[in-house]
C-alpha cells in the first residue's frame, strides 16, 4: 500500500483515475497473478509431463471460469 501513497503524493493517482488506468493496471496484475498461480499449480501436479495448462481442455475451461 505504500506504492499507492507514493503515487498519490506525486499526484499520479488523480491522473490515473482520470484516464481509468488504475483499474486497467490492477486488473492486468490480477489476471497475471491468477495465470501464474494456475501454471505453478499445474507444474507441481503434473511435473513429469510439464508444459502449459492450456493444452488440457478441462483445465483451460476451469481457468477461464476462474477469470
Amino acid at each position: 500500500m505504500d506504492v499507492f501513497i507514493t503515487l498519490y503524493r506525486l499526484h499520479l493517482i488523480p491522473f490515473l483515475k482520470k484516464w481509468n488506468l488504475l483499474n486497467i493496471i490492477l486488473g492486468s496484475i490480477d489476471i497475471l497473478a491468477i495465470a501464474f498461480a494456475f501454471q505453478a499449480a499445474y507444474l507441481i501436479s503434473y511435473f513429469p509431463q510439464g508444459g502449459l495448462f492450456t493444452k488440457e481442455r478441462d483445465l483451460f475451461s476451469l481457468f477461464i471460469g476462474l477469470l
